[in-house]
């Protein structure tokens, strides 16, 4: 999301711009552009995971 879209979202301006004024306040921006690696691409299939239980020994077992 880029920092100017929170105009619209707060719908205070004079707020946004103290905000992100402060945010950027001695930081270094890095853009980057590509896509996200946090959502799945339309065409990947969804990753299956094992559940927690499957790594668990069983009680039997002690």
């Amino acid at each position: 999301m880029e920092p100017t879209a929170w105009y619209d979202l707060f719908a205070n301006k004079p707020l946004v711009d103290a905000l992100l004024d402060r945010l950027q306040h001695r930081c270094i921006t890095i853009r980057i552009d590509g896509p996200s690696l946090r959502t799945p691409a339309p065409h990947s299939p969804p990753i299956k995971r094992a559940s927690k239980s499957a790594h668990l020994p069983s009680a039997a077992s002690t």
